[in-house]
């Protein structure tokens, strides 16, 4: 089954962080990555909040785990990536992948929401599918749910503009304040969330 690995970074360091990942980590770490098998899929973002980060997207399980030890000695050896330290990291089998009505469209934005929930991973990329307009939502390219295990199930979400990917949000804010959701059975709890702008893409879902 294909496998997710998001990975963000805090701090700065000696160059603007677009810079450094369309310059340095596309051009030296992605090669690496894809000489070593089984990447898909490969972005780079910056996220609101400031830092960097990437997410990757695998064959299976075996592959990532290979491209993480291959990532980490790139990351630890090299200077461009100095000043900069893990802050987050997520991965996990990909239950489901829901299209969005610009499927056909490039990411430039990116929604990350992990929620807590007793609900299977399944039941939740149900109810995340439901909550979709027929044709699908405009501006959403895609949405990813990934079981990230011990009760924890993330999305990962890649719009047109920061706009949709705002509406989205506002979306989803509202339907869980609405009164007798029955959702909240299934995602009780707010998620944890961040936003991100993109950087850089390269290879298919």
């Amino acid at each position: 089954m294909t496998y997710y690995v998001l990975r963000l970074y805090s701090g700065s360091g000696d160059r603007a962080p677009e810079q450094l990942l369309r310059e340095v980590v596309m051009n030296e770490a992605l090669p690496l990555l894809r000489q070593a098998g089984g990447l898909r899929r490969y972005m780079t973002f910056i996220p609101d909040q400031g830092g960097i980060g990437s997410a990757s997207v695998y064959d299976n399980k075996e592959a990532a785990q290979k491209g993480l030890r291959i990532a980490r000695e790139w990351v630890q050896n090299t200077k461009a990536a100095q000043g900069y330290q893990l802050s987050f990291a997520a991965e996990g089998e990909i239950i489901r992948v829901i299209e969005g009505a610009a499927q056909n469209e490039e990411v430039r934005f990116g929604a990350v929401r992990v929620y807590h929930t007793p609900a299977s991973p399944e039941q939740v990329a149900d109810v995340i599918a439901s909550r979709q307009p027929q044709g699908g939502r405009e501006g959403l390219v895609r949405t990813a749910v990934v079981d990230l295990g011990g009760g924890c199930v993330a999305t990962f979400s890649g719009y047109t503009s920061e706009q949709a990917q705002q509406e989205h949000d506002n979306v989803i804010q509202q339907h869980r304040s609405e009164a007798g959701n029955p959702t909240k059975d299934v995602l009780p709890n707010d998620p944890e969330q961040f936003f991100v702008r993109v950087a850089s893409v390269e290879g298919n879902m």
